[in-house]
């Protein structure tokens, strides 16, 4: 772990390759040693360009079109309500389950 005008630099003990760099700005890794990084979190969010997940446990997602919700995923499936003319019809849907 080093710390100076580039944040808190940690390397991976056993991958000398991943790094995770803590800064003002958010937080980056990298897997090519530092050459290329890659903003994880920032302050207005997680980027989920970067999620590798083997399991996501949710009671309830939704999907949002701007402020409207267009997609639900529960126990029952995924809702797709229809949207016509910017509006969400969420008594029309479709369900995959």
């Amino acid at each position: 772990m080093t710390w100076g005008p580039d944040g808190i630099t940690i390397k991976d003990s056993t991958n000398s390759a991943c790094w995770l760099r803590i800064m003002s700005g958010g937080l980056f890794i990298t897997n090519d040693g530092g050459v290329t990084w890659k903003n994880a979190i920032r302050g207005d969010g997680i980027s989920t360009n970067l999620l590798t997940a083997g399991r996501i446990n949710a009671g309830e997602i939704y999907i949002y079109s701007g402020d409207t919700p267009t997609f639900r995923w529960d126990e029952k499936g995924i809702n797709a309500y229809k949207y016509s003319n910017e509006v969400v019809d969420h008594n029309t849907f479709v369900r995959f389950d």
